[in-house]
């Protein structure tokens, strides 16, 4: 199963590749795009109350039905064995920004102990609008749904 994190404005071409890939081979898995963006604006500039009033009704970069797709898919019975393949361009920020997101969702993992990972993974910290996504994510976890582990996030 591969899901890609690129975008159709400035991937297409590669986008394009892995659609026809698929396409072509049907019995070689399935492709799901979830492309990914980040989030140009950091949620602890916000008011807390403006911060809230905005979680309630917009899912930042859709990355809630991204994250219980995964978690649907790691748990369901394959007849062989399955590989979840994920990725963006450099497997880096829109990755790691996925990776968090699940990490704090369905593993448990506080805010920082899933950026921290992520960033030991890529080998650096992630940019920005990853870690705006995955901080507007990790509000929503911990003060729309109310999921107390997530703790402390970055700039409050």
């Amino acid at each position: 199963m591969c899901i890609s994190f690129l975008n159709d404005i400035t991937e297409h071409s590669v986008l394009e590749v892995e659609r026809s890939f698929f396409a072509d081979h049907p019995t070689e898995g399935c492709f799901l795009h979830y492309p990914l963006y980040g989030a140009i604006l950091n949620p602890c500039d916000l008011p807390e109350v403006i911060r809230i009033a905005l979680l309630k009704h917009h899912d930042f970069d859709g990355i809630e039905a991204l994250v219980k797709e995964v978690n649907k898919a790691l748990h369901q019975e394959y007849s062989k064995p399955t590989v979840l393949y994920w990725h963006c361009r450099a497997g880096k920020d829109r990755t790691g920004e996925a990776s968090c997101c699940y990490w704090m969702r369905y593993k448990k993992y506080s805010y920082d102990q899933a950026l921290r990972l992520s960033e030991k993974i890529a080998g650096r910290d992630l940019k920005d609008l990853s870690v705006n996504a995955v901080k507007w994510y990790a509000f929503y976890l911990r003060d729309v749904l109310h999921l107390n582990y997530i703790g402390k996030i970055d700039g409050e």
